[in-house]
């Protein structure tokens, strides 16, 4: 009786093991596929277009409407391009030649984490004529601008913060 005991001891150890391997292999495999990145052109919907690293989205999120892929690392979004607020593909061919130099369009070059802006990158308003705006240039975290390198410290009771008018980017 004492060997038979042994025998499920042993059994249901050998068990645990093997469960608790398959959960390690799981939760490994799940931390690959998010470090699966790689270099993109997406087009969206609104005519955005972006190019730069993406990583898979999970098939949860991609069940319930969300996209397939999410930006994540370097990469560049730039919205469409807009004239006298109509967007420029709305023209026609002559139209939009013609038009060409009242166009705009904003651009963020940066790097992205998750499908938001994050750590260094620089949002620019761009023209038809050449022209380009720095909209802010500096530091995001989680599609928020935190620190412009053009920002001053100020003190306040020892405690340093930038001071951003965030009404530039439209949220």
């Amino acid at each position: 009786m004492d060997h038979h005991y042994y025998l499920n001891s042993t059994i249901l150890v050998f068990l645990e093991r093997e469960k608790m391997a398959r959960q390690i292999e799981q939760e490994e495999a799940e931390l690959a596929r998010q470090l699966v990145i790689q270099e993109h052109i997406y087009s969206y919907p609104d005519g955005s277009v972006y190019m730069g690293h993406m990583r898979e989205n999970d098939a949860e999120s991609i069940k319930n409407g969300g996209l397939s892929h999410l930006r994540h690392g370097r990469g560049t979004l730039r919205t469409p391009a807009f004239v006298y607020g109509i967007p420029l593909n709305n023209y026609t061919s002559d139209e939009a030649a013609e038009n060409a130099r009242y166009a705009r369009w904003h651009e963020y070059a940066g790097t992205w984490d998750n499908d938001k802006l994050h750590g260094y990158g620089v949002n620019v308003q761009k023209s038809g004529d050449g022209g380009e705006i720095v909209i802010f240039e500096g530091t995001w975290e989680n599609g928020k601008p935190v620190k412009s390198v053009h920002s001053k410290e100020t003190s306040d009771n020892n405690n340093a913060k930038n001071e951003l008018d965030e009404s530039v980017f439209g949220w």
